[in-house]
């Protein structure tokens, strides 16, 4: 970003030798005079501005983000926890969590997504709309423990991805599929890709399989919306030479006149001046856990943190990626109608990010 003191003093000094360097009629010499004396009045403005209201020297403290990001990259998947050197370096080094931690934010644990985790989350978002029901029922599933899975044959296509998708990763073992004949009450098993062609749709259709891995168990109730939100907006980021941080499930533990004692940052990211929060909710936003309160106290929160600094002048764009088959979104954009949060389904978090950080 242009800092206006420095361009104001550029222009005092080019007209000041113009005024010296050029011979001129006294009327041309008086306008220009003029001007000067109008460059000084400003540039004594600004410096009023700078230190009366807000940091006008931006583009001195501008430091390279992506340089603090490589040492994240750089750090193996998985929990960092506090009181770790690996907790403390990426403190120090990150211009985003320093902040945090200097406002007296504790930071309890990042979580590092594996690779693995970006292209499952990536293979469930980009058919969300398809496959939402039969995930839905497989996280029910891994949270009571079951290895069965009651939907309709209607289904039928998108149950065959994902437990398709699950066998690749080995998160389960082999299934088998059956439907019910209502006449006879009789349960017939066959192939998904049978099953596909039955004319009756609504007939019931049952999957059972043999779980293995859990590993993925936390992404599949849930973060694999975080994953797939991260590894969008980091792709486009990085694909357009931003200079930026960003991280996900950021624990951490507050001043009570901030946030509420504890929480978490789904997302947290700086790009260049403006800084990011991300709310990613898979499940139903409800009112009784005020689930809409806490994440419109979160986004007041951080932005009193980020304004107390007074280095720099921020930027505040907080986004909600949501379930929109589980959550009315007329009902989300009413309820966050007077705030600066904008609730974004999955299928539209690229269009949004592309059009917030263009070059």
């Amino acid at each position: 970003m242009v800092n206006p003191l420095h361009k104001a003093e550029e222009l005092q000094g080019l007209l000041q030798t113009v005024l010296e360097s050029l011979p001129m009629a006294s009327k041309p010499k008086s306008v220009i005079t003029d001007a000067l004396e109008k460059t000084l009045d400003i540039r004594v403005a600004l410096q009023n501005v700078h230190q009366n209201i807000v940091p006008l020297d931006i583009d001195d403290d501008v430091k390279r983000l992506s340089g603090n990001f490589d040492f994240w990259e750089s750090l193996p998947a998985g929990v960092i926890k506090q009181e770790t050197e690996t907790h403390d370096e990426l403190i120090a080094r990150s211009k985003t969590l320093k902040t945090l931690y200097a406002a007296g934010i504790d930071i309890l644990d990042i979580t590092k997504f594996r690779e693995e985790d970006f292209q499952l989350a990536k293979s469930i978002g980009d058919r969300f709309s398809e496959i939402h029901r039969v995930w839905q029922l497989f996280k029910l599933a891994l949270y009571h423990k079951k290895e069965t899975l009651d939907t309709q044959v209607r289904y039928a296509k998108a149950a065959e991805y994902f437990l398709d998708l699950m066998k690749k990763y080995s998160i389960i073992g082999d299934h088998q599929s059956s439907f019910l004949v209502q006449r006879t009450n009789e349960w017939i098993e066959q192939s998904l890709k049978d099953i596909q062609k039955l004319k009756c749709q609504s007939n019931a259709l049952r999957l059972n399989f043999d779980k293995l891995d859990s590993t993925y168990d936390g992404l599949l109730q849930g973060h694999w919306f975080n994953a797939f939100t991260y590894g969008i907006i980091s792709d486009h980021l990085s694909r357009n030479g931003f200079d930026y941080e960003i991280y996900t499930l950021v624990n951490y533990r507050a001043p009570s006149e901030i946030f509420r004692s504890k929480g978490d940052f789904d997302i947290i990211s700086m790009v260049g001046r403006k800084i990011l929060m991300v709310e990613c909710k898979s499940g139903v936003l409800r009112d009784t856990n005020r689930d809409f309160d806490n994440i419109i106290d979160k986004t007041e929160g951080l932005k009193s943190v980020f304004d107390m600094t007074r280095t720099n002048f921020y930027e505040y764009i907080f986004l909600l990626i949501y379930n929109p088959f589980l959550n009315r979104a007329d009902s989300v954009s009413e309820r966050f109608a007077d705030t600066d949060i904008r609730p974004i389904k999955p299928d539209a978090i690229r269009g949004t990010v592309i059009d917030l950080f263009r070059k």
